[in-house]
C-alpha cells in the first residue's frame, strides 16, 4: 500500500461579481421588500457572476449591455450601463472572450438576468428543468409576461436544445458545483452553491434582492409565491453558508470594490 496516500483536496473555485447596471435614480423600496420601509427608497445593482476553476470558466446569470456602445450607457429595462459595465467588456479585462465560457448558470428566466445568453455560442447552458415547463406550460401567462420572460431568449433555447442541459430540483451540476430550485421569485428560479476559498459560498439569484431581504427576514418585492420564499429562506438558513450573495444590492460594489469576493 503507498505510504503517502492523501486526501483530495475540496474543488474550490475562483468568484467574481460583475456590476452590469444600475438604475439612474432611488426607486420606492417595497419594490425589493414585500410591505416594508414603506417611506424609504433604495438604489438597485444588477450583477452577474464568472466562476473560474477546474479548467473551467463558468457564469451564473448573463449581464446586461449591447456588445459594444456607440454612447456611453445603453438602458434595458431601466438599467444603466455604464462604458465598461457589459459583458464582453467585463470578461475582457478577465482575458477572457465569450468563446472560453464552458457554461452559463441561468438562476431563472427574468430577462436582466439571460437577456445576453446568445452572446455565448459554445457554451453549456445550465437551466432547471421548471424553467423549461414554466415556459412551456406555465401555471398561468400572467406568472410569464414578456415584459420579463423575453421570448426572444425562449426562441434560442429551443434553436440550440443541443446545448441545453435541464436539471433536477437539486443537482451537482458539476464537481464542487450545486444547483437546488427554490421558486419564491419565479416559478423558475434556483440557487447556486459553490465551494469558493471562503468555504461554502451561496449565489442565491432573486430570492434575495439585498442582503437585507435575509437579515430582517422580508421577502423580495416581486414574487409569485410567497411560501415557496419562506421556505426558501428556512432552507438557506439551514446549509450554514460562510457567504451568501445577493442579486441586486449596490452594498456588494462597497465590500468587495473590484469585484473579487473569493
Amino acid at each position: 500500500m503507498p505510504t503517502n496516500s492523501r486526501k483530495s483536496l475540496p474543488v474550490t473555485y475562483r468568484l467574481k461579481a460583475f456590476r452590469s447596471g444600475l438604475i439612474p435614480f432611488p426607486v420606492p423600496a417595497p419594490l425589493l421588500f414585500w410591505q416594508a420601509k414603506l417611506d424609504q427608497k433604495v438604489n438597485v445593482a444588477n450583477y452577474f457572476w464568472l466562476l473560474t476553476g477546474q479548467g473551467r470558466n463558468v457564469l451564473v446569470d448573463t449581464g446586461l449591455g449591447a456588445p459594444r456602445f456607440k454612447e456611453d450607457y445603453q438602458t434595458v429595462d431601466a438599467f444603466r450601463i455604464e462604458r465598461g459595465e457589459d459583458t464582453l467588456s467585463h470578461l475582457e479585462k478577465q482575458g477572457l472572450h465569450a468563446d472560453d465560457i464552458d457554461q452559463v448558470i441561468l438562476t431563472h428566466l427574468h430577462l436582466d438576468h439571460c437577456l445576453n445568453l446568445p452572446l455565448f455560442p459554445r457554451a453549456e447552458i445550465i437551466l432547471s428543468h421548471r424553467a423549461w415547463e414554466t415556459m412551456c406550460s406555465p401555471p398561468h401567462p400572467a406568472l410569464i409576461p414578456p415584459s420579463l420572460y423575453p421570448r426572444k431568449i425562449f426562441a434560442h433555447l429551443k434553436r440550440h436544445r443541443n446545448r441545453v442541459r435541464l436539471i433536477g430540483d437539486d443537482e451537482d451540476v458539476l464537481p464542487g458545483i450545486r444547483c437546488f430550485w427554490v421558486g419564491g421569485h419565479s416559478p423558475c428560479s434556483q440557487c447556486v452553491a459553490v465551494r469558493t476559498g471562503k468555504g461554502k459560498t451561496l449565489i442565491a439569484g432573486d430570492i434575495l434582492f439585498y442582503w437585507a431581504n435575509l437579515e430582517e427576514n422580508i421577502p423580495v418585492g416581486y414574487f409569485t409565491s410567497l411560501v415557496e420564499w419562506y421556505r426558501a429562506l428556512d432552507r438557506i438558513r439551514g446549509e450554514n453558508y460562510d457567504l451568501i450573495l445577493p442579486a441586486h444590492d449596490p452594498e456588494l460594489g462597497t465590500r468587495y470594490p473590484n469585484g473579487e469576493i473569493a
